[in-house]
């Protein structure tokens, strides 16, 4: 019995060493991701096939931004989709995941139309625990964050914003649209919003980070980087090492990018009726 016991042990822990485990907030985002305990969508499809190309397979758990941290520490989860920020530099590191948007803006009614956020009135940012745009008023001091919870999705966002628990909302173009048809609401308009379109008028790229206590990740120095600059996604002490499953990872999405795979699959989820 005990050798048994031994033997499914070692068997758990060989299945667990070839596997990636990513983690998302207990909220849906589609078509990224779908609500819980469904993980369908985009990020589940293209991150298997990377996880594949890569001799590893791919598991999805869902849990509170505080706890997908803390186990990227641990290194129990080695995955999270999600924006660059300074105070997770320590945690973890980036790679483009080959998906590109643009972020776009939902306000009240009574808002003028944005062009830029640095000339706007004052306002409150509907956010949520743990998000990388928490501390917005660093860059737009005219902005205060407007804190709901650890699961702000597009439903909670909009209910606020006419309840006037807010005033702004940041969310990505393809989300946005995606909840509109899904829900057939024809505007913003029609819930009593405005939408600005021109308000981040920059191009998004959408990052995955890979936790540094993974099994799967090793480092290199980064030979671009400069000290007296502020860390950024592009300006990072270390480089994640090309060799290691992680780095032949972020090559396998680099590779579904290239292929046209990747916008495939956003193209395929974003066709819904309206």
């Amino acid at each position: 019995m005990l050798r048994l016991a031994l033997l499914l042990c070692g068997s758990l822990a060989h299945a667990a060493s070839d596997t990636l485990v990513l983690a998302y907030p207990e909220r849906e985002k589609e078509p990224y991701i779908a609500e819980m305990p469904s993980n369908q969508g985009v990020y589940q499809d293209l991150f298997q096939l990377a996880a594949k190309q890569s001799g590893l397979k791919l598991k999805i758990v869902r849990y509170p931004k505080k706890r997908i941290f803390s186990e990227m520490q641990q290194g129990k989860v080695d995955l999270y989709p999600g924006s660059f920020s300074i105070d997770r530099a320590a945690v973890m590191n980036w790679v483009e995941n080959g998906l590109v948007t643009q972020e776009v803006c939902l306000t009240r009614p009574n808002i003028a139309p944005l062009n830029g956020l640095k000339n706007t009135p004052p306002m409150k940012f509907i956010t949520e625990i743990g998000s990388s745009k928490a501390n917005i008023s660093a860059t737009y001091p005219q902005l205060s964050a407007e804190v709901l919870g650890g699961r702000v999705d597009m439903a909670l966002a909009i209910r606020a914003l006419q309840n006037k628990r807010g005033e702004l909302f940041i969310i990505e173009q393809e989300p946005l649209q995606y909840y509109f048809r899904k829900n057939h609401i024809a505007s913003a308009a029609s819930l009593g919003l405005r939408l600005h379109l021109n308000c981040l008028p920059q191009v998004d790229i959408l990052l995955l980070g890979i936790a540094k206590a993974s099994k799967h990740y090793a480092e290199i120095p980064n030979p671009n980087y400069q000290a007296s600059q502020a860390l950024s996604v592009d300006n990072l002490p270390t480089l994640i090492d090309p060799t290691s499953k992680a780095g032949q990872f972020a090559k396998a999405l680099r590779e579904l990018k290239a292929s046209g795979k990747t916008q495939q699959l956003l193209d395929r989820y974003m066709q819904i009726s309206p």
